[in-house]
């Protein structure tokens, strides 16, 4: 085949254009840089927060981009959750409400010993949340059949018409770490009013 030279007007032979092949050696490096760039990626600590909102729960708060939410709960990748359920108060006894949030800790320990074993209270004290007086208590024990030792955190704390109650379960020896990713949900959490109705202070 003989292509004209726009130029001179001068044939030349047309040759054909050869494939554009990257040498090994490159491709192994630049497979090996994004392997590094996703281990990378994987591995450094994540920054910023996301929002839980549920209507359900009528309640909001934030937690870390490094943990996943389900439609009650937060967890981490080793395993370990933090869980937010609530209870109403409506037709509940005047000193019932009186004694919150002490008075319904006996009822959790109740729902715990039917799933833990040699449950052993580590600590307990008053705990701010949303700007109300809750109650926080530490327990370790031991699942099932299991050997391994999980640290049990219960927080509950109530405002005029529900009363919430948080479990944050971790094995013991992921628990030091924990704790801040799960206090960040307890720090930031707020009341949500229902539609028309006023913030629950």
């Amino acid at each position: 085949m003989i292509a004209t030279d726009t130029e001179t007007g001068r044939g030349h032979e047309a040759r054909p254009r050869e494939p554009l092949i990257l040498p090994l050696c490159i491709a192994g490096a630049a497979l090996l840089a994004l392997g590094a760039w996703i281990l990378f990626a994987a591995l450094r600590p994540q920054t910023g927060s996301r929002t839980f909102e549920s209507a359900t729960l009528g309640c909001r708060f934030e937690y870390s981009p490094a943990l996943t939410a389900g439609p009650n709960y937060v967890r981490t990748h080793a395993g370990s959750f933090l869980t937010v359920e609530r209870h109403s108060l409506t037709g509940a006894r005047k000193d019932f409400v009186a004694a919150l949030p002490d008075v319904l800790f006996p009822q959790v320990m109740i729902q715990l010993d039917q799933s833990y074993r040699e449950l052993e209270e580590l600590s307990r004290g008053p705990v701010t949340i949303a700007g109300r007086r809750g109650l926080e208590v530490v327990l370790k024990g031991k699942a099932g059949t299991s050997s391994s030792v999980t640290v049990v955190t219960v927080d509950i704390v109530h405002n005029e018409d529900w009363v919430y109650v948080f479990r944050a379960y971790s094995p013991e020896k992921r628990a030091a770490a924990d704790r801040p990713e799960f206090e960040r949900v307890r720090a930031s959490f707020a009341f949500l009013a229902a539609p028309g109705v006023a913030p629950p202070s």
